[in-house]
């Protein structure tokens, strides 16, 4: 097989999406498919081993049929899979070109999937940025051999649309060590002299109700993982911001903390939450850390309150203390949460695991 991955960015670019693409087209290197990652024109690409990769300037298909759609066909890939975000290929969030563009790719022969990892934005059922999402979303979608997405929300969302999505988790979006690697945990007590317990989370969120219960546990110390703003922190004592960190590097400060919270929003309406949407969240299930997330319209099985993670339905101070506390009251908790969580990487969101499902699903189409 032969597959073209279509996305926006890609390493060393600072996304979300770039990362996954690259993560996913390394493993399906590994198992032997001939893979071609395409991304639109950055200054600099971080080679992947066994992935051709070929820069497109994305932004001339909203003027002409582009010339280099004819290569792409010279190319002969069997599957051309675009990974979408709507503000990825436009500022505004509305590239009302790639219908077109998928349409072309699809009448020359070649098979195209998409992955959603979003549909649309979710504001006011009225609001037009919203209503042009979800037209471009479901015109996407029909000029699509295969649809797919990371959770059964977005799921839903596109069976209105009228598409059947398949759905495929997102993968951690750090470096794992293989099993036999040595330990690999960083000695904290230069940052934690005085602290029983230390609660990691990643840079990039909102931390402020995190840091403010943490502040009334004097036993425990907070770690921020890569780039951050923590001016908001103040000089909160038993804090530490490593400031950026590479991909190869941050499973070796998870490994050294006791759990992992992860604040994802939530707006009104219960709207947002802990998801397999999150590469964060494979990262600290990868970890074999006992993970804390928040409760939202998003959250969905296999995530099990209790069983794998611990969901907050507060995001207050007083929700993450309460729920801090109880975690660190009580070991055999953390325990459980930590081996489920760990077992639902290995069965489920291990890149390896995700390559094989996707390779699987096309061949299915």
């Amino acid at each position: 097989m032969h597959l073209l991955l279509l996305t926006a960015r890609m390493p060393p670019a600072v996304d979300g999406v770039g990362d996954y693409t690259a993560f996913l087209a390394r493993a399906l290197a590994r198992r032997g498919v001939r893979v071609t990652l395409a991304c639109r024109q950055q200054q600099q690409y971080t080679p992947l081993e066994g992935v051709s990769l070929w820069n497109v300037p994305l932004e001339q298909a909203e003027r002409d049929t582009p010339q280099w759609i004819d290569q792409l066909i010279g190319l002969r890939p069997d599957w051309c899979v675009l990974q979408y975000v709507p503000y990825a290929f436009q500022h505004r969030g509305l590239p009302f070109h790639l219908p077109y563009l998928l349409k072309r790719i699809r009448a020359a022969g070649v098979r195209v999937g998409i992955f959603f990892h979003e549909v649309h934005v979710r504001l006011r059922e009225n609001f037009p940025i919203g209503i042009g999402q979800r037209w471009i979303a479901q015109q996407l979608c029909r000029h699509a051999d295969a649809v797919l997405t990371s959770i059964p929300f977005y799921q839903q969302i596109l069976a209105q649309l009228g598409a059947h999505a398949h759905l495929l988790p997102i993968g951690a979006n750090i470096e794992v060590p293989q099993p036999t690697s040595p330990a690999t945990e960083h000695p904290l007590g230069a940052y934690f002299p005085d602290k029983k317990w230390v609660i990691s989370t990643f840079g990039r969120r909102n931390l402020q109700n995190l840091a403010a219960a943490i502040r009334q546990l004097p036993d425990a110390g907070l770690l921020v993982i890569g780039r951050a703003d923590v001016a908001h922190l103040g000089t909160m004592p038993g804090t530490h911001a490593t400031g950026y960190v590479p991909a190869s590097e941050v499973y070796k400060w998870l490994r050294c903390s006791d759990i992992f919270a992860l604040p994802d929003p939530i707006i009104h309406g219960g709207r947002g939450g802990t998801s397999l949407k999150s590469g964060s969240l494979a990262a600290a299930f990868a970890a074999a850390l006992p993970v804390i997330g928040v409760a939202g319209d998003m959250t969905a099985p296999p995530l099990e309150h209790g069983s794998n993670i611990w969901l907050v339905n507060e995001t207050s101070p007083g929700g993450w203390m309460q729920a801090l506390q109880t975690l660190l009251s009580q070991p055999l908790l953390c325990q459980r949460l930590a081996q489920n969580g760990y077992a639902l990487y290995q069965q489920q969101l291990h890149w390896d695991v995700l390559a094989n499902t996707l390779v699987r699903l096309l061949n299915s189409q």
